[in-house]
């Protein structure tokens, strides 16, 4: 390989390696890779059998980054942990739904009220004397799509435009990362403008041009399937523009 044949490629990997930084940082930039709030130290935790938040010196900061992530429109699930060794002397069915009202009380005292509460039952290990108790999710809702608890929902795509919305693009690209390994059905719906006929095969060609791009984007596609409801399920009334607008939807079921 003489010098010429050498620089030619440094420069490709070079080039490679910048190109790749850049799509990723503006991935990030529109779509946080990962919307769960974590602390390497805990700003909340509990001791065992406890109901009791402790909060630590990193609370405020937690707080503060916390309205930062929600902004008016995303929602937060608080989910207590529980271990079935701890003893509950809460009124409560279990100790998890008793830490996450806790925290959740907390919480609305600086304004935090878009929250949804959940418990799930963890292994502790031998000899803990104190736990986390809690763990934060926050589901993004914005114009393009809504997270939800099986998956999100797209509003509005139209499968006629060339150019996919960068959000949503972007979004489809975490989706790609992160819950590749994940069974999931693209869902069309549409509103009742037009016939019913009609309606179900616009409603598969946008789920199939999600379904395609999940594919392009790396997800396996023995692991997306596409689906059609039509105007079947609508979620509001076809008598308003406002209405029919929410109908046309694109539901992602990740198992």
């Amino acid at each position: 390989m003489n010098a010429k044949s050498f620089l030619v490629i440094l420069l490709f990997l070079f080039w490679s390696l910048g190109s790749g930084w850049y799509y990723v940082s503006e991935i990030k930039k529109v779509y946080p890779v990962s919307d769960s709030v974590e602390e390497e130290e805990p700003a909340i935790s509990f001791e065992v059998s406890g109901a009791t938040p402790i909060v630590s010196d990193k609370f405020d900061e937690f707080n503060q980054r916390l309205l930062s992530r929600l902004g008016d429109s995303n929602t937060l699930k608080i989910t207590g942990l529980y271990s079935f060794d701890e003893i509950n002397s809460t009124n409560f069915e279990n100790l998890g739904l008793a830490r996450a009202v806790a925290v959740q009380k907390m919480l609305e005292v600086i304004g935090i009220d878009q929250v949804t509460i959940a418990a799930e039952q963890i292994d502790l290990p031998i000899e803990t004397k104190r736990l986390e108790g809690v763990s934060f999710h926050i589901f993004v809702r914005n114009e393009i799509y809504e997270e939800t608890e099986f998956g999100a929902v797209i509003k509005g795509i139209d499968s006629t435009q060339d150019q996919m919305d960068p959000k949503l693009d972007a979004y489809l690209t975490y989706i790609a990362i992160e819950k590749k390994d994940k069974v999931i059905d693209v869902i069309g719906h549409t509103d009742s403008t037009g016939n019913e006929g009609e309606n179900f095969h616009l409603g598969l060609q946008n789920a199939n041009r999600v379904r395609e791009a999940l594919i392009a984007k790396g997800v396996p596609a023995e692991n997306v399937s596409a689906n059609s409801k039509g105007q079947s399920e609508p979620i509001a009334d076809n008598t308003t523009e406002e209405g029919r607008s929410k109908n046309r939807r694109i539901e992602l079921l990740i198992n």
